[in-house]
C-alpha cells in the first residue's frame, strides 16, 4: 500500500513541478507595463481568492455544474442507448448511421440561436448545447466498442438458449464498457467546453445567478478585468478535471477488462 501511495505521489510530482515552473517563467515574464492587460498567475490566483469570498464564483459554478451534469446525463442514456442499438442491430445502423454522420460535424455552438428560440435564454438553452456536444463522443464510442466484441460469443450464447436482453446485458453493454466510459470522459471535457460558450451567447436566466461563461463576459464588458476572466478560466479547468477525474475513478472500479472482446 505504501509502495502504491509512492508510486502515485512520484508520477504526481513531475506534472506540479511543471506547472510551479511554468507559472514561475509566466510571472517574471510579464512587464509591469503590461500588466493592466496581460494578468499573472500571482494576480489571478489572488482574483480568485476575492470572488470565492464573496461567493459569486461559487454560486456561478452551482449553475454551470448544473447545466452540464443534466447535458451529460441527457447525452449518456441517448449516447449509450442509441450506440449500442445501431453497434447490435443492423437494421438500427442503416437508419441512425446516417444521420449522426450529417449532425456530427455540425458544432454545437451552431445550435445556440435555435435553442434560444426553443428553449429560451435560460438555463433550457445551455443543456441542449452541452447534450448536443458531449453525445456524439458518447454514441461514438459505445458504437466502437460494440463492435469489437467478438461475434462468435454473441453466436455461442444464442447457441445455448440466451436470450436477446441477457446477451445485450452479459456481453454487448460489458464488452462495450471500457469505450463507454472514454466515450463519457470525452463527452465531459466537450460538455464543460460547450456550456461556457452557451452561457457567453444566452447571457443571464431571471430565475439563477449567472454561470461561469456569463460571469466572464461581465468581467470583460463591464469590470476590464483580465485577472477575474483568467481565475475563472483555471476554475473552469479544475472543474472539468473533477469531472474527468470522477469517470476515471468510475473506470477502475468497473472495467477489470480489454476493451477487446
Amino acid at each position: 500500500m505504501n509502495g502504491q501511495l509512492a508510486m502515485r505521489l512520484s508520477g504526481a510530482a513531475w506534472p506540479l513541478a511543471t506547472i510551479i515552473v511554468l507559472g514561475v517563467l509566466w510571472q517574471v515574464s510579464v512587464p509591469e507595463s503590461a500588466l493592466d492587460v496581460v494578468p499573472t498567475p500571482m494576480q489571478a490566483i489572488v482574483a480568485l481568492a476575492s470572488m470565492l469570498v464573496s461567493g459569486k464564483l461559487l454560486a456561478g459554478l452551482v449553475v454551470s455544474w448544473t447545466t452540464v451534469l443534466e447535458g451529460f446525463a441527457i447525452a449518456t442514456v441517448l449516447g449509450v442507448a442509441i450506440g449500442i442499438a445501431a453497434g447490435y442491430w443492423s437494421a438500427v445502423a442503416g437508419w441512425i448511421t446516417p444521420i449522426l454522420n450529417l449532425l456530427r460535424p455540425i458544432a454545437p455552438f451552431a445550435w445556440i440561436p435555435m435553442a434560444i428560440l426553443w428553449f429560451g435564454a435560460g438555463g433550457g438553452a445551455g443543456v441542449m448545447i452541452t447534450a448536443y456536444a458531449a453525445f456524439f463522443p458518447i454514441v461514438t464510442n459505445t458504437l466502437a466498442g460494440v463492435a469489437r466484441i467478438r461475434g462468435s460469443l454473441v453466436v455461442a450464447a444464442r447457441t445455448l438458449g440466451a436470450s436477446e436482453w441477457l446477451i445485450l446485458r452479459r456481453i454487448i453493454l460489458p464488452g462495450a464498457l471500457p469505450l463507454i466510459l472514454v466515450g463519457l470522459r470525452l463527452g465531459i471535457g466537450l460538455a464543460w467546453a460547450a456550456v461556457i460558450a452557451a452561457e457567453l451567447a444566452t447571457g443571464q436566466s431571471t430565475n439563477a445567478a449567472p454561470g461561469v461563461g456569463y460571469l466572464m463576459y461581465l468581467n470583460f464588458a463591464v469590470d476590464a478585468d483580465v485577472n477575474a476572466i483568467v481565475a475563472m478560466m483555471l476554475a473552469i479547468g479544475v472543474s472539468a478535471l473533477i469531472g474527468d477525474a470522477a469517470l476515471r475513478w468510475l473506470q477502475h472500479r468497473l472495467v477489470h477488462w480489454p476493451a477487446e472482446h
